[in-house]
C-alpha cells in the first residue's frame, strides 16, 4: 500500500514538472503544444510500465529481498513476543 501511495506521489510530481516545463517551452516559442493523441499515447504508455512493474513484484523480484513491511513488524513483533 505505502508504494501505491509514493507512486500517486511521484506521478503528481512528474506531471506537474512536465506541465511546467511544457508551459515554458510553449511560452518561448521554442515548441508547440503537442496533439491530444501523443499526449494519449504517452498515457498509455505509462500506465503499461507501471503495470509490469508491479506484475513483477516491483524491484524484490530478482533478489528476493523480503518486503519493507515484514522488515519493520519483525523486531516489534519479536519484542512483543519476549515480553509477553
Amino acid at each position: 500500500m505505502g508504494s501505491d501511495t509514493s507512486f500517486k506521489r511521484y506521478a503528481a510530481a512528474l506531471v506537474g514538472a512536465v506541465l511546467k516545463m511544457l508551459t515554458a517551452v510553449v511560452l518561448a516559442g521554442i515548441a508547440s503544444v503537442p496533439t491530444p493523441l501523443f499526449v494519449v499515447e504517452h498515457v498509455g504508455l505509462g500506465l503499461l510500465f507501471r503495470a509490469s512493474y508491479k506484475s513483477l513484484a516491483g524491484p524484490g523480484w530478482a533478489f528476493g529481498a523480503p518486503e519493507v513491511d515484514e522488515v519493520v513488524e519483525a523486531p516489534h513483533g519479536a519484542m512483543v513476543g519476549a515480553a509477553g
